[in-house]
């Protein structure tokens, strides 16, 4: 069975967001088209406490600027999808897509979260993992933002799990849009059995 998996379309990404994306708003009516083909549709958000090391402000940096913390290098971003606040929330525009349930990541302060599949420490399978099994969902669509961040760590844990998966390239977009070259990106993809396709090849139901 089929899944489509929306990626990070939340407020604060959009144009007038703390963080805005270029391009992000020209993806959510092809998504919409594509959203329409599934009937299993998940959503997968970050949820940052708003004392989150990866926030500039909580070390009194500027955002783009890069500090060695004790898991790695991390570049900072400004305080974006905070819990509870509106820019943490879904972007109205996608309010017809009947999502079926929201995962969420980025919830431990002290490390900057990015795959949906593996939790923050790299050693188990998080709660997504048990809903897909449980629906017997073995093949999945990615779509959203975070190509080359969360949807590419994702898409690469999800498929070391057993997943059938695909990066739906037309409705994704990358979070750092200046150093994304996609199809350096597929071709890494592809080493782990992972295609790109476009909206009307993405298996559905």
């Amino acid at each position: 069975m089929n899944a489509l998996l929306i990626f990070d379309m939340q407020n604060d990404f959009m144009s007038s967001g703390s963080f805005p994306l270029l391009g992000v708003e020209e993806i959510i009516e092809p998504m919409q088209k594509l959203a329409s083909k599934f009937s299993w549709i998940y959503a997968v958000q970050d949820c940052h406490p708003a004392d989150h090391v990866s926030f500039a402000l909580n070390h009194g940096r500027r955002p783009g600027e890069e500090m060695a913390l004790s898991y790695g290098v991390q570049k900072l971003h400004p305080v974006h999808c905070v819990k509870g606040s509106f820019g943490a929330e879904i972007t109205a525009a996608l309010s017809s897509v009947s999502v079926k349930k929201t995962f969420y990541k980025c919830l431990q302060k002290v490390v900057d979260s990015i795959s949906a599949f593996i939790d923050a420490k790299g050693k188990k399978a998080t709660s997504i993992d048990q809903e897909l099994k449980k629906r017997r969902i073995d093949t999945l669509s990615f779509s959203g933002i975070g190509a080359d961040s969360s949807i590419k760590e994702s898409m690469i844990d999800a498929a070391g799990l057993g997943y059938l998966c695909y990066l739906v390239t037309d409705v994704s977009r990358p979070r750092d849009k200046d150093a994304y070259r996609e199809n350096r990106l597929l071709r890494e993809l592809n080493g782990y059995g992972i295609q790109g396709v476009l909206s009307h090849q993405a298996p559905v139901n």
